[in-house]
């Protein structure tokens, strides 16, 4: 088993300048004042996963404007879920506790364990055998509700999330595109900013084979 690299001695130690580097991709972020969604695009050995973790240990190492949580869909992808597995990755890591008494947010969160989210367009089975559109779009329309609950609850007002998703192009193909379908429907918010790392060539390759 390989040794866990420790981003904090990385920070202090500074290869290559790539805390300069690290700084200057906050910087830029922190001018945005809207929901948006960006690609670290590099073949594969280049550095990314390594430059995103400095990045991450960065922004979790010190006060500012950002929260920073990051995941690795390559290894969460045996699960059927990837939004389960993406908001189970938030929820530990910005150590999240969802209020008991908060119904609605457990509900949703078990809908997403067991899969049982009949979305409009058909993607997920409803075994609890809803039969109208109308109900489909209400659970959507809790899941969206209840993902913002959790992530304003997690961060201060003037605060933005970074959501960093690394290895896509390696995941199942399947599993790959339902992530993202799914991070465009349910995380279009304001205080969310999504970095995508990805070698693009691969991740095209894969969706082509489909």
């Amino acid at each position: 088993m390989s040794e866990k690299i420790d981003y904090k001695k990385i920070v202090e130690i500074n290869p290559l300048g790539v805390v300069e580097s690290a700084k200057e991709l906050l910087q830029i972020l922190e001018g945005i004042r809207s929901h948006t969604r960006i690609n670290i695009n590099s073949p594969w050995g280049t550095g990314k996963t390594f430059f995103v973790n400095v990045v991450n240990d960065i922004v979790n190492s010190n006060e500012g404007p950002f929260k920073s949580i990051y995941f690795d869909a390559w290894s969460n992808d045996y699960y059927n879920n990837p939004l389960f597995a993406l908001m189970s990755s938030i929820t530990s890591q910005l150590g999240v506790e969802i209020p008991k008494d908060n119904k609605k947010v457990y509900n949703t969160l078990f809908k997403m364990v067991t899969g049982n989210i009949p979305f409009a367009g058909g993607v997920e089975l409803d075994d609890f055998k809803r039969t109208s559109v109308l109900d489909s779009f209400r659970i959507e329309e809790d899941i969206r509700s209840s993902i913002d609950a959790i992530i304003k609850d997690s961060i201060r007002d003037e605060e933005k999330l970074l959501i960093i998703i690394d290895e896509l192009d390696r995941c199942k193909p399947d599993f790959a595109i339902n992530l993202l379908e799914k991070t465009k429907h349910f995380f279009n918010l304001k205080n969310v900013i999504l970095i995508v790392v990805t070698n693009n060539d691969m991740l095209y390759s894969m969706i082509n084979k489909l």
